[in-house]
């Protein structure tokens, strides 16, 4: 280091000096030099405040610092310690002939044992210490108990312990085995089905063999607990009247039954006016297995058989003829009480002919099909016949291929009302008899967006008496953003008979037929024999169509049908609002 370092560090020294000087009160000279540090210093007070302190002991280390002004203390007075140094000095928690901070103890210091004693009952033993001992601080209890062996009865068994043993050990329970009742004999048992390791042989003796007891009434009595109604395997047929009301007895099983499950899968016939008419609506029922069906047959047969169940699977693969008044009117139409429950898809795949008045009206209302498989249906006769039948499903597909005729009033009204299909296959319809036969019988909402029908066989529409015959396809098509175009190549003929009102024409109030198109067309009149009061119908076939702009019809026919009643108002659209053509 060098001489001049060594001085700046010497000068800086004295400097911190001053500053600690300043700092604790003394008085700095006017020259700050290592020459007056000395007096600097001795200026600096060594006075300060001192306090007494009082302080009394406990169970956690204290440590008490000067502050606030003090500066230290004295003098420091610590109290004594005493019992009320910890609550748990107590006389009884001391032991006997000791003294704690001035407690004496009363404690006594048990001299226990180790003892191992065997239970030689059921009923509770006493031990007490060994001469010289005053506790036992552990006891091994081994038990003595009895192996047992039981064998199941068909009642309840209580095992009590035997004398001499302290408990029951191990229990043998024999297997339960067809000994447990003298009624478990193969006779007994329905055939195939195996109780007890013993297989039944019991096919039944014929006829539907329901256990029942019927009341003056002559309805059904069942018991409330039941889950299951099943008909023998041989039952194949029910017949009039047989299960009338059989589970809707004064509500016993209406819509709070226990009944589950529906065992119909062997019946291929139901024939006999009100056979299961009103057989129950039992809401826990859910899946429907009639795949075996092939025939409804009689007044009301099947009339709300199945009405309000909660149905979401039903099978009709087989089922080829609905025929009766009412037959299956309503049969599985759903309602307000079993919200959310419904089938998506119904098979009629067999289903060839329905056939008298409501024979199938509201069949399927309410349920949610987007599909429905009627390819093999030709004949739908009877007033109602289909009336609403499918009437709130949103169909997106529709096979009705192989229909020929429909015949009776309102035979097909709302049938499939809320369609979203785009095209529909009417490709075999050659006849379509009674007035408002097709009424609303594809009316949808908005969200609809047909394409194209097929009427490629069409060929008569009413009769040609003095029936009332009038509106056949009123208001028949949907309302959509798209407006429709019809074609009926072969349609020579149309009947429409009855009185003048607008609502009575053929295809009255479709309102979004734009264009419609009749090349083989030759006749629209009302039917022969009818009084002059029905002759006005035919004069109104295009009513309310208010968005039909082109009626075309095959040049060959143009005298014909210049020559039919209505022509010169364009048969109630309006002379001037419809141009008519004479091109095919």
């Amino acid at each position: 280091m060098s001489i001049q370092t060594a001085i700046e560090n010497a000068q800086q020294k004295v400097a911190n000096a001053y500053t600690a000087v300043d700092n604790k009160g003394g008085t700095l000279p006017a020259t700050q030099d290592l020459a007056n540090l000395p007096n600097a210093i001795g200026s600096i007070s060594t006075g300060g405040t001192i306090n007494s302190l009082n302080v009394t002991p406990s169970t956690s280390a204290q440590t008490i610092t000067a502050s606030g002004g003090v500066d230290g203390f004295n003098p420091v007075n610590v109290s004594a310690v005493d019992a009320s140094i910890d609550s748990n000095i107590q006389s009884g928690n001391i032991v006997a002939g000791k003294s704690i901070l001035g407690i004496n103890g009363s404690a006594t210091v048990l001299n226990g044992e180790t003892r191992s004693v065997s239970l030689t009952n059921a009923n509770g033993q006493t031990f007490t210490p060994s001469s010289g001992k005053n506790g036992i601080t552990s006891i091994t209890v081994t038990p003595n108990n009895e192996a047992r062996t039981v064998t199941p009865t068909t009642s309840q068994q209580a095992l009590t312990v035997n004398s001499g043993y302290s408990g029951n050990g191990t229990v043998t329970v024999n297997a339960v085995t067809s000994a447990i009742d003298n009624n478990i004999q193969p006779e007994n048992i329905k055939k195939d089905v195996v109780i007890l390791g013993t297989t039944g042989t019991y096919e039944g003796s014929g006829g539907i063999g329901i256990p029942r007891e019927v009341s003056a009434n002559g309805v059904f009595q069942m018991p409330k607990e039941a889950t299951v109604f099943s008909l023998p395997n041989n039952a194949t047929n029910i017949g009039a009247g047989a299960l009338r009301s059989a589970l809707n007895n004064y509500g016993y099983f209406g819509a709070n039954t226990s009944i589950d499950t529906i065992n119909f899968e062997n019946i291929t016939t139901i024939n006999g006016n009100y056979a299961m008419e009103y057989f129950c609506s039992c809401q826990k029922i859910k899946n429907l297995d009639l795949s075996s069906l092939t025939t409804v047959n009689g007044n009301s047969a099947m009339a709300n058989a199945f009405s309000g169940c909660s149905l979401v699977s039903i099978d009709l693969s087989s089922l080829t003829t609905v025929s009766g008044t009412s037959a299956m009117q309503s049969a599985f139409e759903t309602n307000g009480s079993n919200t959310g429950y419904y089938t998506t898809s119904i098979d009629l795949s067999s289903l060839t002919t329905v056939n008298g008045n409501s024979a199938m009206a509201n069949a399927f209302n309410g349920h949610r099909c987007t599909s429905i498989d009627l390819s093999s249906l030709t004949t739908v006769n009877g007033n109602s016949a289909m009336a609403n039948a499918f009437s709130g499903c949103s169909l997106v597909s529709i096979d009705l291929s192989s229909l020929t005729t429909v015949s009776g009033v309102s035979a097909m009204k709302s049938a499939f009302t809320g369609i979203l299909a785009t095209e529909i296959d009417l490709s075999s319809l050659e006849t379509v008899e009674g007035y408002y036969a097709f009424e609303e019988t594809f009316k949808a909402g908005s969200r609809a967006n047909l394409n194209s029908i097929n009427f490629a066989k069409l060929q008569r529409i009413g009769q040609n008496n003095n029936t009332p015959d009038y509106g056949q396809f009123y208001h028949c098509f949907p309302a959509q953003s798209n407006l429709i175009i019809l074609r009926f190549p072969n349609l020579e003929k149309i009947y429409c008979t009855g009185t003048a009102s607008a609502s009575y024409g053929t295809f009255a109030n479709n309102i979004y037929i734009q264009k419609m198109y009749f090349p083989k067309l030759n006749t629209i009149t009302y039917g022969a024999g009818s009084s002059s009061s029905y002759q006005g119908a035919c004069k109104q076939i295009f009513a309310g169509c208010s968005a039909l702009t082109e009626l075309h019809f095959g040049a060959v026919n143009q005298s014909a049908i210049e020559a039919s009643p209505g022509y010169s108002t364009a048969w109630g659209r309006g002379a001037g609002n419809v141009t008519i053509y004479f091109d095919l």
